[in-house]
């Protein structure tokens, strides 16, 4: 049963049981039907699983009801008895592929971070690059203390550029090799022979510029490379955790319905020593009477039953099951509402319902929201295309406005009688539209209205009279 708040939010008027004349009416938690039935069936020596497929069958075949949705499916039993320890070894293997897949799910979250902090880092070296090879010296310097201090060693290796100055001489070497100005490898010869030092000195700068372009070309490349396929294994490693999480939400939707009713064991029709068990089904069933207008009937289902585990030989093999044996109580309501209406009732009870699911669907904006737009961008780049709402910025006024307003002032003097009366007729269409409309969903309504409560009666009707029940 639904929430009064929540029945409010999708546009229902809340049902009111009628109750003696010493108690007030209380409320269902369904929204109000047109009229409603309800009747109770107990055998304690025969099986009334037959009454849900009977009622569902004749709905659907004898009575024309082509769709059926059902909306309600709960269970619970006694922690004694064999259907309930039957359904617990069930649960525990969805628990356990749930477990294992948020494991997953985890560690490649924590993974998704380091692959976005390892691609912005690959981003800031390739900035240095390419403002490097626009011409820019601040650059040039940051790539050749990258290199004289990763791949020479820096003032520990003797043959470096710092080494060189302090051990052997070169003390001007380190001011020539920074002070060099971006260039191309093909060019070193031509501009070293053209300083005015002597030709050792020359000469270990030219070594030493050689190196450094041909590391600084290849290693370019290769950021580019690498930037690319850690691209690649992102897209890849995001697109894996939305697949684990498609996975989980069938184990996630079928835990939730092999935990039955939590507060099972508060009623007295549940008593932990005895076989006994208790469910509750529902389904809604719409019949068209014209365009977009249903004929509804709401069928809901409380066992409170004796399960008994026995042996059902189907054609191919033999399995233990339950086949329940005790009460059934039904309720019919009857309904005329509009395919707005249908939808409405069903993503009430899938939101009344299904909660857990939308956790996990947040898990994926929590990603975005922690990594920002890096993320948006990286798997954008590589095809991944995310929709998202942008807000529309408000226009900047211009210095030709004022004098643009004013002919668009005379403008709309001469031409407010032609618009107004346009308007005025556009309006009355409009209106004259709604209430055809209007008339027509009313009239379709009322058809519903008939249409539901005799076809609910007839239900209620053949039902007992098949089942030897009084009936007038």
């Amino acid at each position: 049963m639904a929430s009064s708040d929540l029945l409010k939010e999708f546009g229902f008027k809340e049902e009111k049981a009628e109750q003696t004349m010493e108690s007030e009416p209380t409320k269902t938690g369904y929204p109000k039907p047109i009229n409603a039935y309800r009747f109770v069936f107990e055998a304690f020596n025969l099986s009334i699983e037959e009454t849900y497929f009977w009622l569902l069958n004749h709905l659907r075949i004898d009575l024309g009801f082509p769709e059926v949705a059902k909306v309600v499916d709960v269970f619970s039993g006694s922690v004694t008895s064999t259907f309930w320890g039957q359904i617990q070894q069930r649960l525990g293997i969805q628990q356990d592929r749930v477990a294992t897949y948020l494991k997953y799910i985890s560690d490649m979250v924590k993974a998704l971070f380091q692959i976005v902090r390892e691609i912005k880092v690959i981003d800031e070296r390739l900035d240095y690059y390419e403002k490097s090879y626009k011409g820019e010296e601040s650059s040039e310097v940051v790539l050749k203390g990258y290199w004289v201090d990763l791949v020479e060693g820096g003032i520990k290796n003797p043959a470096s550029v710092y080494g060189l100055s302090r051990e052997v001489g070169f003390a001007i070497l380190p001011d020539l090799f920074f002070s060099t100005k971006p260039m191309k490898s093909d060019n070193i010869d031509k501009y070293v022979d053209g300083l005015k030092y002597n030709r050792k000195v020359r000469e270990v700068l030219k070594r030493k510029l050689k190196q450094y372009l041909t590391w600084k070309e290849h290693t370019y490349k290769e950021l580019k490379t690498r930037r690319s396929f850690t691209i690649k294994y992102l897209k890849q490693h995001y697109n894996t955790i939305r697949m684990y999480m498609n996975w989980i939400k069938p184990y996630l939707f079928y835990v939730r319905r092999l935990s039955g009713k939590t507060d099972a064991h508060l009623t007295p029709d549940v008593v932990s020593a005895f076989e006994t068990a208790i469910l509750d089904l529902e389904f809604i069933a719409k019949k068209p009477v014209g365009k977009d207008v249903y004929a509804c009937i709401l069928a809901h289902f409380h066992y409170t039953t004796k399960p008994s585990m026995e042996f059902v030989q189907p054609p191919d093999y033999q399995h233990k099951g339950p086949i329940h044996v005790g009460r059934v109580e039904v309720s019919l309501k009857a309904y005329a509402w509009t395919k707005q209406e249908f939808d409405n009732y069903l993503k009430m009870k899938e939101k009344e319902d299904l909660e857990i699911l939308g956790d996990v669907d947040a898990t994926l904006k929590e990603i975005f929201d922690a990594l920002g737009d890096d993320l948006r961008n990286y798997l954008e780049e590589k095809g991944e295309k995310i929709e998202e709402k942008k807000e529309e910025k408000p226009k900047q006024p211009s210095v030709l406005d004022p004098f643009t307003s004013l002919f668009k002032g005379f403008g709309d003097i001469f031409s407010r009688k032609e618009v107004s009366k346009s308007k005025s007729v556009k309006k009355k269409g409009w209106e004259a539209e709604k209430v055809k409309e209007s008339f027509e969903i009313n009239e379709l309504k009322k058809k519903a209205t008939k249409t539901a409560l005799s076809l609910m009666w007839l239900l209620y009707k053949n039902y007992k009279k098949s089942h030897g029940l009084l009936n007038w």
